[in-house]
């Protein structure tokens, strides 16, 4: 029974299939051919719709079936919909409304639809100025909208049987003509072809929105909407794809979207919303992308700004911006932004910095927190064209403006391309420098972080600005035209107030230059300042040529061809000047130091070289320093050189050189030839100090200043001289014409007791010494003024005057018949004097002294002196030549007492008048003097050994008259010969009434010794005159003349102050003719043993 049964069921099933199959295939079959009315549901679709908004009537001419293919259900559709209120008046209308019924409500009984699709209605959109969102049909809003918004509230409901419009599941809208009005923009827009799609979700609603936005005539974008309503959570989440989008496009929608100018360019892209019912965003994302288009500045938004220089459209290959915004904390998080410019991109900054910065792609990440007004920008890369750049930063906004911290670092910039990327506003005139004189290489790296503060009352304030860089194998034009700095390493700093380069390597036509600074200062004031320090090292040669490179010229200044010079140089350059376009030599301060090591220059100082130095220099623009320890020819010295270059300087240069010269004749290196104080007068070391100062006329002044100390110094011409060890100095100023002496102003000479001040003359013609004043010389007791004027011989004239003259010195040394051995003194001298004492002895002189001397081939030739002596009566000495090679010397005096007392010869004589005269035999070996001595009328008083002898002879009368008034002579002749330090006395005989002696024999000037022989004679004047009877005479007073018939022979030897003095009494028995013959039996004529020759202190015989 149960098969049967289940048979038939199936059988029936079958039919009621193949039944319906054949309806389904008749129905197709129909609504492919047209639509099927259905009117009979009209006035429950109707009444559906009534019943859902009371405020309004729904109408529409028909009600169809209709299939529009195998891909869509059976449709009921509503033909020429419409909302008509209570007074007829159109709400809205929809040309098309399809239908599908509620199974779940008609099994309820309840006619309602489960899904509404509306075809090609108008819709409006509207934003109000309070942000609200309100949607409805075009013609009337208010109601419309209420109308649409129970609709799509019902998506968000459960189904109600009171409520038939609660089971809608659907609602679509295709073709729409959609009209978005923005009332707090006051602009519009249309979208003719919008298609909307919601359905019910277990969460609330689900659709998604197409459309075509109309911004301009054919000017279109493509938006695809993809959303979410989450009714538990009061909630929207949104999807948004777009195409196609000009935002430039709707710039001119209104005013306040005209900044949307600024992106000339079509975008796509997808944006996410998350909303709340209420219209409060709690947050979006977006990844959009453009392509070829412009950003752009316009002018109008340029002038709002206050910039018109800021009007620009910058080109865009394309860009990328992705990110998310939450709305809570009012965050914007950029997760990229990437802007490619294209290969000649270009993005002008705005004041303060006005600059076209070239720049290819731009890459960006960070985030703009709202609720705090600040923007962290984690990083922005930029290619620019070459260089890169990587900037993070933060900026915080207030009421007031805003405040900046940013870093960043520039790679790879070619100093060359340096001023495309340094803003022209920033450091404007250091910018200038660095662009124009710093070329070539690269820079690998430049780190920078700054602070800044950004208002309307104070503009741009830079609070702190600091940075660094790395610089490799640049050119540095310091000082143009002056050699650049190639291949240059470098570190620099900088700030908002400095820019520093910290040069590690470099090279200055062939130096090195292993450190230097280059500075720029007040870069945040008005005018900017340039510091330039060079450290360089070479050959010294190297060096003057760049201090002598245009603009300097310092090398030829000081005289200097770099060319001819030696040594090493550590030098330190520096450079300081404001700067400026229009900059001059003028508006440049420079100074150079440098240390050198063996240094040689050519023809430096007095056309002499200088060799072997260690010197320190220092210049500037005002003049040269150099300082250190040279030889100056073959003297080490300690230099020190000033150089003025200043045109109204006082000199042009000075030098100061300072040395012990180990032999005074080398002062001829120095360019010195002091006449006066050189040739054989001085031996020794000299410490030097002079200073010579020179004018632009090549004019030069000399200050010399010599320590004597060391030195031996003699004049023998005025019997004086120092020994090495006294202390002594001279001085001289000197004035040159190049390197020849013109005048010496003044000269001193102090050493031991010596003092001499004076003056020379010079030849105009270069001729040398012309005069010599000396305005004083003193030592011992002389103190004289007087000129020295040299011969051209290589002799002096000398001319003294003044009150005193020490002659005792060279007293001896008047009448030398020969030079000694050792006398090296071969100067010919010209003297004249006038004194008023002369002084020959400790306490003896004479007085008003004139006379003329001359001297050469080391002996005197002539002289002419007169004076007076003791109580003034005067006296004379001649000296003369009186043929070939002969001399004749004479000398008067009216008291032969005062003169012999005066020179300090005999003390014992008192008045007579003298007169010796004698010749000097030039031609015979050394050169004797053959003369005579005369005295007549005088007296002896108090002679010792004269004494000695008459008291041996008992002689009482006469030795009390020696030691009484004295004893007279009336004659005293001496015949001798000088020779080689002795004087020969041959038949010299003084006759008187009481005595009368002969005498004989020699006395040795160099030991001071006698050996005289003689007769000593009593009553001489009754003694001697059977002497004159014929033959008788001869027998009785013997052949001696002066001798008498009574006489004693005596002998004198031994040292002239205390000599041995012995008489033979026997002789005095004897007649004359037999007194030599007793004289020989006692021994009393023989000879003392003396050498001829003696050396001696003062050699040389005399009178």
């Amino acid at each position: 029974m149960l098969k049967k049964t289940l048979r038939g069921a199936i059988h029936l099933l079958g039919g009621l299939g193949a039944g319906l199959a054949i309806i389904m295939m008749l129905a197709a079959w129909q609504l492919s051919s047209g639509p099927i009315s259905l009117a009979f549901l009209s006035p429950y679709i109707a009444g559906t719709f009534d019943n859902f908004h009371k405020a309004f009537r729904i109408r529409f001419d028909d009600t169809i079936l209709t299939w529009a293919g195998w891909e869509r259900t059976l449709d009921i559709r509503v033909i020429n919909g419409r909302a008509i209120d209570e007074k007829n008046g159109l709400i809205a209308s929809v040309p098309e409304l399809s239908l599908s019924l509620s199974a779940e409500a008609l099994l309820k009984g309840v006619v309602a639809p489960k899904s509404i699709e509306m075809f090609r209605p108008s819709l409006k959109l509207v934003r109000h100025r309070d942000g609200t969102l309100e949607l409805g049909f075009n013609s009337e809003l208010g109601q419309s909208g209420q109308f649409l918004q129970r609709i799509l509230g019902q998506l968000a409901t459960s189904p109600d049987s009171s409520e038939a419009m609660s089971y809608l599941q659907r609602v679509n809208i295709f073709d729409a003509d959609l009209l978005a009005v923005d009332r707090k923009l006051e602009t519009s827009w249309n979208a003719p072809n919008t298609q909307v799609q919601l359905r019910r979700d277990a969460t609330g609603i689900k659709g998604d929105v197409s459309m075509d936005v109309v911004v301009s005539g054919t000017e279109r974008a493509s938006l695809s909407i993809i959303g979410t309503y989450l009714a538990a959570d009061g909630r929207i989440d949104l999807g948004l794809e777009f195409s196609k989008v000009m935002p430039s496009a709707f710039a001119g929608l209104s005013p306040e979207l005209s900044h949307l100018a600024a992106f000339d360019m079509p975008l796509q892209g997808t944006a996410t919303f998350s909303m709340t019912t209420d219209g409060d965003v709690e947050g979006f994302g977006f990844d959009v992308s453009g392509s070829k288009g412009h950003l752009a500045v316009s002018v109008a938004e340029a002038q709002k700004n206050g910039d018109l220089a800021l009007a620009q459209r910058v080109p865009v290959d394309n860009l990328e911006f992705r990110g998310r915004y939450e709305g809570l904390p009012q965050k914007i998080e950029i997760n990229n932004l990437t802007i490619n410019f294209g290969k000649d991109g270009e993005v002008y900054l705005p004041a303060p910095v006005n600059h076209a910065l070239p720049v290819r792609t731009l890459t960006a990440r960070g985030r703009y927190m709202g609720l705090d007004n600040r923007l962290e920008l984690d990083s922005l890369e930029a290619d620019l064209h070459g260089p890169s750049v990587s900037v993070a930063a933060n900026l915080v906004f207030d009421v007031d403006g805003l405040s900046l911290g940013a870093s960043g670092v520039v790679r790879d910039m070619q100093p060359d391309q340096l001023s495309a990327y340094w803003p022209k506003g920033m450091g404007k005139d250091a910018r200038q420098w660095v662009v124009t004189n710093i070329s070539g290489g690269i820079v690998p790296e430049a780190r920078a972080a700054v602070q800044l503060r950004v208002s309307e009352a104070t503009g741009i304030d830079i609070l702190t600005l600091k940075g660094d860089m790395d610089i490799r194998n640049v050119t540095v034009d310091y000082l143009s035209p002056m050699p650049k700095a190639q291949r240059t390493n470098a570190t620099a700093r900088f700030s908002k107030e400095k820019f520093d380069i910290f040069i590690t390597s470099s090279e200055v036509e062939g130096l090195a230059m292993e450190k230097g600074i280059v500075s720029f200062s007040g870069l945040d004031k008005v005018d900017q300042f340039a510091d330039v320090d060079l450290f360089i090292t070479g050959a010294v040669g190297k060096a003057l040529a760049l201090i002598e490179s245009e603009p300097l010229g310092y090398a030829s200044a000081i005289g200097i061809d770099p060319k001819r010079t030696g040594g090493i140089v550590d030098a330190h350059l520096k450079l300081g000047f404001l700067v400026e376009d229009a900059l001059t030599m003028d508006d440049v301060k420079l100074s150079t130091s440098a240390q050198m090591h063996d240094v040689s220059i050519e023809n430096v100082i007095l056309g002499q070289a200088i060799s072997h130095g260690e010197l320190d220099l220092k210049v500037d623009k005002v003049g040269m320093d150099v300082s250190g320890d040279v030889k100056l020819g073959n003297i080490p010295v300690d230099l020190k050189w000033r150089r003025n270059f200043a045109a109204n300087a006082p000199f042009r240069g000075r030098y100061h050189i300072k040395s012990n010269i180990k032999n005074i004749r080398n002062l001829a290196d120095l360019g010195l030839d002091l006449e006066p104080l050189h040739g054989d007068v001085v031996e020794g070391g000299v410490g030097a100090d002079i200073r010579l100062t020179l004018s632009d006329e090549n004019v030069g002044q000399v200050q010399v200043k010599l320590d004597l100390a060391d030195v031996a110094l003699k004049i023998p011409a005025m019997g004086w001289s120092k020994d090495a060890g006294v202390p002594g100095t001279a001085e001289a100023d000197i004035n040159l014409n190049g390197t020849v002496i013109t005048d010496i102003p003044r000269f001193a000479v102090s050493a031991g007791d010596l003092r001499i001040n004076g003056s020379a003359n010079y030849s105009k013609q270069g001729g040398g010494l012309d005069k010599v004043n000396l305005a004083r010389v003193s030592y011992n007791r002389t103190d004289l003024a007087g000129v020295v004027i040299p011969g051209q011989d290589g002799g002096w004239t000398v001319s003294f005057h003044g009150p005193s003259f020490d002659l005792e010195p060279m007293f001896d040394d008047l009448f030398k018949t020969s030079p000694d051995d050792d006398d090296s003194d071969g100067i010919s001298i010209s003297l004249s004097a006038k004194v008023d004492t002369v002084w020959t002895a400790k306490d003896r002189s004479i007085k008003k002294v004139t006379g003329t001397f001359s001297r050469a081939n080391k002996r005197w030739r002539g002289i002419v002196v007169d004076g007076s002596a003791g109580d003034g009566t005067p006296f004379e000495v001649r000296l003369k030549p009186s043929g070939v090679n002969t001399r004749t010397v004479s000398i008067k005096a009216d008291n032969a007492g005062d003169l012999l007392h005066s020179l300090d010869v005999y003390d014992n004589m008192v008045g007579g008048v003298l007169d010796i005269t004698g010749d000097f035999d030039d031609n015979a070996p050394g050169h004797p003097l053959t003369g005579t001595l005369l005295i007549s009328d005088y007296r002896i008083v108090d002679a010792p050994a004269l004494a000695q002898l008459v008291s041996i002879l008992s002689l009482t009368g006469i030795v009390d008259a020696l030691q009484g008034d004295g004893l007279s002579f009336s004659e005293f002749n001496v015949p001798f010969v000088s020779k080689k330090g002795v004087i020969e006395i041959a038949d010299a005989k003084s006759t008187g009434i009481s005595l009368g002696y002969t005498a004989k024999g020699r006395i040795y000037t160099h030991a001071e010794v006698i050996d005289i022989t003689g007769t000593l004679v009593p009553a001489y004047a009754i003694n001697s005159v059977l002497g004159n009877i014929p033959i008788l005479g001869t027998l009785l007073t013997g052949t001696e003349d002066g001798s008498g018939i009574f006489a004693a022979t005596y002998a004198m030897k031994g040292a002239i102050e205390k000599p041995d003095v012995s008489v033979n009494p026997l002789s005095a028995l004897a007649p004359g003719i037999f007194r030599n013959l007793f004289g020989a039996l006692t021994g009393n004529d023989t000879d003392l043993e003396v050498t001829e020759e003696k050396p001696e202190l003062n050699p040389g015989g005399g009178l």
